[in-house]
């Protein structure tokens, strides 16, 4: 399947700082929780890292020996990602599509924050069949994203959703309109949720899941 680029260079430069202001750094907060999962000697795959702030925070959890691909569509937001200090971690930085990319190997934490709210049913599952097929048995998943949970309400949640929907299809060229629950492709493929944490008001999930 062929997935037509998203053009995150129009929005890399203050893509950060729109997040932060929007969700009050509930979306850094998250994705730091899940990466104190990390143990000494893990090859990890990160798909849709953006501006690299992640990679400074792994660094500052003084694993040993980890191995990382970054995969990332903009240029931009791999140019940010290069001025990051994150030595002496050892990162092998790919710019494409990851529809499009021919992943090598195996990991044993493949990492996806925030990437399959993009995506409708249909290409989240050839999406999650492809990372899947790499990912060790006994490896983690972390994975991070939206949630319509109900507690605190759940049409606030489908509103504000839709206009973030609105906005990245103005400036990216965002075709998904509705956000794709993909834990049921978890618990279809074998996986065991070890871990689940909510924030902002229960619309920003995080979850870490075994391969069994």
């Amino acid at each position: 399947m062929t997935i037509n680029p998203l053009q995150y260079d129009n929005i890399a430069l203050w893509y950060d700082s729109l997040s932060k202001l929007f969700f009050l750094g509930s979306q850094q907060r998250i994705q730091r929780k899940l990466i104190t999962s990390l143990k000494d000697g893990d090859r990890m795959l990160i798909i849709g890292g953006g501006s690299g702030w992640i990679l400074e925070d792994i660094n500052r959890l003084y694993r040993q020996n980890i191995e990382i691909t970054y995969i990332e569509q903009s240029g931009k937001m791999l140019e940010m990602t290069k001025k990051r200090h994150f030595n002496p971690l050892a990162v092998n930085m790919i710019q494409a599509n990851i529809f499009e990319y021919s992943l090598l190997g195996e990991y044993n934490i493949i990492f996806t924050p925030f990437i399959f709210d993009h995506f409708n049913l249909q290409e989240s599952q050839i999406l999650f069949d492809k990372l899947d097929f790499h990912l060790t048995k006994g490896g983690l998943w972390l994975h991070t994203d939206f949630t319509y949970d109900s507690r605190y309400g759940k049409w606030w949640k489908q509103l504000y959703m839709s206009v973030i929907f609105l906005f990245f299809k103005w400036v990216i060229g965002l075709k998904n309109k509705i956000l794709t629950n993909i834990e049921p492709i978890f618990l279809k493929k074998n996986y065991r949720c070890t871990y689940k944490k909510y924030t902002y008001m229960k619309f920003i999930q995080g979850s870490i899941w075994k391969k069994e």
